[in-house]
Parts: structure tokens; C-alpha cells; sequence
């Protein structure tokens, strides 16, 4: 599901193009009665949960709704805080900060 933030202070902007309005919201299936739902860079499909799939929302449904995806855009911005801008190797892309 496509989501547009329509205030960019929500968002941490996107390590590889600076985007931080405009998110590919995603669920899939983590465990028999669980769901992780994230997001990912819209403009170049950035997931800095990727190698972090402990920074994901969890849900028992996996809904997406306005609820689930800011949660969603919480859990992007606290593992861009926590590990920098890592790539899918683990390497440091670019550190604004």
C-alpha cells in the first residue's frame, strides 16, 4: 500500500535518495500468529529493516491502516537512529548526523 506523508518531519529521510514522504507500506506472515508490517522508500525501495527484522511492527492480523503504518514509520525511524544508514551488507551508506 502505497502511503504519502503529507509533513516530512514524520519521517527520517531515506539514506540513498532523501526521500521522506512517500512509503511502500508491506505485511507478510513472520510466524503462526504474527505479521510484521514496515515500510520501505517508495523512490528506491530503502528498508532499514532489512537486516533488522526485530525493528518491525508486529501485528496478530497484519492489517494495514493508519495506525499499523505509523507505527511502521516509527519502527524506520528508530533503526535509521539506532544503526545508521546501513545497506543490505551492513555498510555505511552516508551518516547526516
Amino acid at each position: 500500500m502505497k502511503a504519502i506523508l503529507k509533513n516530512k518531519k514524520y519521517a527520517r529521510p531515506c539514506p540513498s535518495c532523501g526521500n521522506s514522504t512517500v512509503f511502500d507500506v508491506q505485511s507478510i506472515r513472520s510466524g503462526v500468529d504474527c505479521c510484521d508490517i514496515y515500510v520501505e522508500c517508495m523512490e528506491c525501495g530503502y528498508d532499514p529493516t532489512k537486516c533488522h527484522p526485530g525493528y518491525r511492527y508486529e501485528d496478530v492480523w497484519g492489517d494495514i491502516d493508519y495506525g499499523t503504518t505509523y507505527m511502521a514509520i516509527a519502527c524506520w525511524n528508530d533503526a535509521i537512529d539506532e544503526f545508521g544508514y546501513e545497506n543490505d551488507s551492513g555498510y555505511i551508506i552516508e551518516r547526516t548526523t
